[in-house]
């Protein structure tokens, strides 16, 4: 568990130089109507009620990093989960991750390999909020990627290519981070 704490310190390093996020939006952003098919996958309840006594006797201590959330392991990708449509001269695969009674969601993202003109987004299902777009700018040696937090218990990654491009690319979700509390300490 404590795992998580270190995760987000190089989450935290780890985007100030990766999370370059490029122009553009959700496809139908503004469209309040608009409601695509995603799939869902639903993580694991958790309780937050065991998690919080046990962080109200570390928190005080000054070699245990605040803990924030909980990990899950998955390995949901664009070739076992999610659905694909065409819409807007785009192959679009979409995601929907639902942790229950979250306050935020995070990502380690174990496969990422985007090719020029594919761009992630991962957006909250009230609409209110959005990440990326993502990008080959983004791409690194290392081949993943660590998406920072997005707010709520629902989320959704969005994948487009457009439909030009013969290489869909590589994406894998490796972790979901169930923020339960507060990042900041406020909880």
């Amino acid at each position: 568990m404590r795992v998580i704490i270190i995760f987000l310190a190089c989450i935290v390093s780890f985007t100030i130089h990766s999370q370059v996020s490029s122009e553009g939006h959700p496809l139908q952003w503004n469209d309040s109507d608009y409601n695509p098919q995603t799939g869902i996958v639903v993580m694991p309840n958790i309780n937050v009620d065991a998690l919080l006594e046990e962080d109200a006797n570390s928190d005080h201590t000054h070699f245990i990093p605040r803990r924030f959330g909980v990990e899950h392991d998955v390995q949901l990708s664009i070739e076992n989960s999610g659905v694909w449509t065409i819409e807007n001269d785009y192959h679009v695969w979409r995601l929907g991750i639902k942790c229950p009674d979250a306050l935020s969601i995070s990502f380690i993202l174990s496969k990422y390999i985007l090719p020029k003109g594919a761009k992630l987004f991962i957006w909250n299902q009230a609409r209110t909020e959005f990440l990326g777009s993502f990008t080959d700018r983004n791409n690194k040696e290392f081949g993943s990627l660590a998406i920072g937090l997005i707010s709520g218990s629902s989320v959704v990654l969005e994948y487009q290519v457009p439909l030009s491009n013969l290489v869909k690319g590589e994406l894998e979700i490796g972790k979901v981070i169930h923020g339960y509390r507060s990042l900041l300490g406020q909880n």
